[in-house]
């Protein structure tokens, strides 16, 4: 018996929350590229503005992390994206993370 073919004519979509999730990610790092430039033309001392906005970039980051976690159940996606603000998200909160606790 032949094989049959089937075929789909439903374009699949990225995921919202993957796009939006790999949005927070950038807005992250350029947060952390920012405030690594201003430490370091104020010679270290940024004060405690500069940490405030890193804490905050990095609450960002763990829910671009939430928001690709989420992306995964939507059916009938192309999950690039979420992969992409998954990965990097969780980099980024790592790195924010060991930033706070090293206290640089």
């Amino acid at each position: 018996m032949a094989k049959r073919t089937m075929y789909s004519f439903y374009e699949k979509k990225h995921t919202k929350k993957g796009i939006i999730s790999t949005i927070l990610s950038g807005v992250s790092f350029l947060v952390f590229l920012v405030l690594t430039f201003v430490s370091y033309y104020l010679k270290g001392n940024a004060g405690l503005y500069a940490g405030s906005i890193g804490l905050t970039a990095m609450i960002i980051s763990i829910y671009g992390l939430v928001l690709g976690f989420q992306s995964f159940q939507e059916p009938g996606k192309l999950y690039l994206f979420s992969k992409i603000g998954s990965i990097l998200n969780g980099l980024i909160a790592v790195g924010w993370l060991s930033l706070i606790l090293i206290g640089l």
